[in-house]
Order: C-alpha cells, then sequence, then structure tokens
C-alpha cells in the first residue's frame, strides 16, 4: 500500500488544493525475483473510490480517524480523498465550482498523474454527511460515470430542518453552510428539493442509474428526517437504492466499520460487473 499527497492547481477552483490518494499494493511489488520495473507493472490500472468527507472535516479525516489504507488493501480500491471545503460539493454562486472539479477536473488529474482506472466501471463513489449528499448528486447527475455510490449520515433532503439536534452552535454553522452554498434559504429548499426528485426524474427519461447504498446510524438525530422520508421516497419512486441502517450516531464509531461494508460493497458490485 502507498499513499501519495498531490498538490495541484485547480482551474475550478483558482488555487491550489491538497488530495490524499491510498493505492493498494501492485501484485508483484513484493516479489523479490522479478525487475523492479515489471513489479510495478505500467499498464495496471486501480479501480478508484471517491471519498468525500463531512461538515467541517478535510481530506485528512479518513487517514486520522479511520484506517482507510487498509480497508483499501483488502479490497484493491485506490482512495482519492479531495477538500471539500465545506461547500456540499456543490458549484457556489460566485466562489468554489466544487461539483466541476469533482466530476471532471479531479478525476482527469488523478488518472493523468496516478495508476487510476479511468473507466466508468472501475469508478466508484461515497461520502459521509456533507460528503453522502454529495456522492448522491454526483451519482444521480453522472450516472454514466460511476459504477456504483455509497452515502452515510448523508442529508438528501434540505428542505429539513436542521434544529433536531442537540448542538445549537452546530446547527446554526450547519445552517449558514447550506444559505451560503445555495444562495440564501429559499434557494437552498428548492435545490434541496430538486435533489429528492432528480433520481425520479432520470429514471423517467430512461437513464441508467448506478446502485447506491444509503445507510445511517439508528440514533442519529436525523434518521426520522432523512432516513426514513428519503427511504419512502427512493421506494415509491423504484430508485435503484439499497438501505441499511446499523446501532450508532452521527460519528466516527459508527462510520468506521461501516465505510468497510461499503468498501466490501463496491468489491462485490464490481467483482459482478
Amino acid at each position: 500500500m502507498s499513499t501519495v499527497q498531490l498538490n495541484l492547481y485547480a482551474r475550478c477552483l483558482h488555487f491550489r488544493t491538497e488530495v490524499r490518494v491510498a493505492l493498494p499494493e501492485y501484485p508483484n511489488q513484493r516479489n523479490e525475483n522479478i525487475p523492479y520495473r515489471q513489479a510495478f507493472e505500467p499498464a495496471l490500472r486501480f479501480p478508484v473510490v471517491y471519498l468525500l468527507h463531512g461538515f467541517t472535516g478535510d481530506y485528512t479525516d479518513w487517514t486520522s480517524m479511520i484506517p482507510i489504507e487498509r480497508f483499501a488493501a483488502e479490497t484493491g480500491f485506490a482512495v482519492v480523498m479531495p477538500h471539500g471545503y465545506n461547500t456540499w460539493y456543490r458549484n457556489v454562486p460566485g466562489g468554489f465550482q466544487m461539483e466541476s472539479f469533482i466530476a471532471d477536473e479531479l478525476p482527469a488529474a488523478v488518472e493523468a498523474l496516478l495508476p487510476v482506472s479511468s473507466a466508468p466501471r472501475d469508478r466508484f463513489i461515497a461520502g459521509l454527511s456533507m460528503g453522502g449528499t454529495g456522492a448522491i448528486r454526483m451519482a444521480w447527475r453522472y450516472p454514466e460515470r460511476y459504477r456504483a455510490a455509497a452515502a452515510m449520515s448523508a442529508v438528501p433532503d434540505l428542505t429539513q430542518s436542521f434544529c433536531e439536534a442537540s448542538d445549537p452552535s452546530y446547527e446554526a454553522q450547519l445552517r449558514q453552510s447550506v444559505q451560503s452554498v445555495y444562495g440564501g434559504e429559499t434557494a437552498a429548499q428548492n435545490e434541496g428539493d430538486e435533489l429528492l426528485k432528480l433520481g425520479a426524474a432520470q429514471q423517467r427519461l430512461g437513464v441508467k442509474l448506478p446502485p447506491l447504498l444509503f445507510h445511517y446510524g439508528e440514533q442519529d438525530v436525523r434518521f426520522q428526517a432523512q432516513y426514513l422520508p428519503f427511504k419512502r421516497f427512493c421506494e415509491a419512486n423504484r430508485l435503484p437504492v439499497t438501505f441499511a441502517t446499523a446501532p450508532g450516531r452521527h460519528n466516527f464509531d459508527y462510520w468506521e466499520p461501516t465505510i468497510r461494508q461499503i468498501f466490501r460493497w463496491f468489491m462485490e458490485v464490481h467483482q459482478n460487473s
């Protein structure tokens, strides 16, 4: 397993940004009986998971709070961890074009610089909380680019109030961030409603959506407001979403074992492609 730290200029952001990438070992990397250049096979391209962090976090969360390199090594995926800057992975009006960066510029850069596959059948996306919301949007807005997607503790319905959590200060920051990114409270609510309807609209058009695994902690403060309504909506519209829950709250005690399950699910999906 190798870890690569990229510092690259992003045209979509107009500044240099950090991206961490975990790469599995090459099959013959430890084989002392073959030359080095054969051990690192130039033609090999790893399947890849683009992994999006949550609100107030950054790309280092996946390696400081979760042993994501080990999960990558176990499943054979490269893992690309960008910095999301509290943008909800959206194109912010007059600001960061983060959706374009994640959907277009980041894959182009990673596929050119590292041994990462460019084939849609090898490309996956996942995230937690804000990152889970971003992963859903990417999978549904760009369905031809991803084999599958997964979201933990996501907030797919931004029309719901943020007042149900126990930390008023955090909730105020969250609400302010959403309003800033979406261009005001009304715009945020309208766009939140659109996200719920995006998948159904794509399905009506005959677009094949990638399968989505939607996972939630049963003690999460948003379980009633987000998980259950989203489940009812997706089932009513026959969207290709698998729902799963486990005991847990909105924290890394829940996210660590869950992301490991997600990687194993991705591996099964990839093997059955």
